[in-house]
């Protein structure tokens, strides 16, 4: 348990070679340990070696696929890899496999609204949402001008014109 602490420790301060070191050493003593693997997954991907991020994670989520740490590096690298709508599915997951009010939940939950507003802020949704901002534009010039002429007609009378 103090080689995974040290590996935590050594991501947290962004020393990932020794923390992939440190975690690859405690998976192979323990190779049916879901959180190692997850981790080990941030690590890779910490280090740009998305197709070993890729393995260690997909081991993690075989290994416990409701785990809350395994989907949430899986989503994670998914949301780095651009495929958000898979992030927030394995976000989704994650706020499952934690205990209301934790601070585990809460972690999932920001992790899922962050990917939620990446999928809304998406080249697709933007491309399929017609231009709100244009549209109502067009709706308000009509508006715009009838009202001009309403107010041109109740415009107040000067003292001369009301006798």
């Amino acid at each position: 348990m103090t080689d995974l602490h040290e590996a935590v420790r050594a991501l947290a301060h962004e020393e990932f070679a020794r923390s992939r070191d440190l975690l690859v050493a405690i998976v192979a003593e323990h190779p049916t340990w879901a959180d190692a693997w997850a981790l080990l997954s941030g690590a890779h991907l910490a280090m740009a070696e998305v197709d070993a991020a890729t393995a260690a994670s997909e081991r993690a989520l075989t290994l416990a696929p409701d785990g809350f740490l395994p989907r949430m590096k899986a989503g994670e690298l998914a949301l780095r890899l651009g495929h958000v709508d898979v992030a927030e599915d394995q976000f989704l997951a994650a706020v499952r496999a934690t205990e209301p009010d934790t601070a585990d939940a809460a972690a999932a939950r920001r992790a899922l609204a962050i990917a939620r507003r990446a999928s809304r802020a998406g080249i697709v949704h933007r491309a399929t949402l017609p231009r709100v901002g244009a549209a109502l534009s067009r709706l308000a010039r009509p508006l715009r001008s009838g009202w001009l002429l309403i107010r041109r007609m109740r415009r107040p009378r000067a003292a001369s014109e009301a006798i």
